[in-house]
């Protein structure tokens, strides 16, 4: 196996270079989303990532992955984390490049968001993806914590939770990924960088919302902490932070 991520190594940037040519022509292809896992799994050998409880991601249905946010490593830690199911991940549409987000879109089926807003739309694709037994990645953060503690949730994960109560919810924390900027994985991509304590991924034990019992604003509070509680729970007490919400700051404040 590692002799194999050795020639995806060797030649990722000359076949990325031959077979997304036309992505950005808008000619998409079906194996996009299995060469994303690829690389993925090629990214968690070089920079010696672990991955802990895949086992708790259930292997059929529709299932919820969140879980705090460190940095963009984030993103392959999941995707390979959870291989044993295609995964789709949520990532934010707001200060991005447009042509990232496109790629990052082919590789993995993606689905952008725009913080601090309803987003009925892609709130709807997420319910629909899960309603039909798919695999949908949350990061209820909003944003990569500056100082890697957990800030408080949007109440976006726990609507869609409830939403679709057949769904199995899985929360995943992610530890010691913080020095993996997109910067230190380019620069670093043929040699790695290991550190002794390894970028980690743990899955906590699947699980759902019990019935609902309180009013509709109390009850979406109680679902909120008892979503994020179970990430502090896979996480150091040190890396709880506020339980504040990080919001965008609109165009018209600036």
């Amino acid at each position: 196996m590692h002799s194999e991520y050795r020639v995806v190594g060797r030649t990722l940037a000359r076949y990325l270079d031959l077979r997304f040519g036309s992505v950005f022509r808008g000619e998409v292809r079906t194996e996009y989303p299995e060469v994303g896992r690829v690389i993925a799994a090629y990214l968690c050998w070089r920079f010696d990532a672990e991955i802990i409880g895949a086992e708790n991601i259930p292997a059929s249905g529709g299932v919820q992955l969140f879980g705090n946010h460190l940095m963009e490593f984030d993103g392959p830690l999941v995707v390979h984390g959870a291989r044993s199911r295609d995964v789709k991940l949520v990532v934010k549409n707001d200060g991005e490049d447009p042509r990232a987000l496109h790629l990052v879109s082919l590789l993995t089926g993606a689905l952008t968001i725009t913080r601090n807003t309803s987003n009925l739309e892609t709130m709807r694709t997420i319910e629909s993806i899960l309603s039909h037994e798919g695999v949908v990645c949350m990061f209820p953060e909003g944003h990569r914590s500056e100082d890697g503690k957990v800030r408080g949730f949007h109440p976006g994960v726990a609507v869609i939770a409830r939403h679709v109560p057949s769904a199995r919810i899985v929360p995943f924390a992610i530890t010691n990924a913080s020095h993996l900027t997109v910067g230190a994985v380019v620069k670093n991509l043929d040699r790695g960088v290991h550190r002794r304590e390894r970028p980690t991924i743990e899955f906590g034990p699947s699980f759902q919302l019990p019935p609902a019992h309180l009013s509709k604003r109390r009850q979406r509070k109680l679902d909120v902490f008892t979503m994020r509680q179970s990430v502090l729970d896979l996480l150091p007490p040190e890396m709880e932070g506020e339980d504040e919400l990080y919001m965008v700051e609109s165009a018209a404040a600036r």
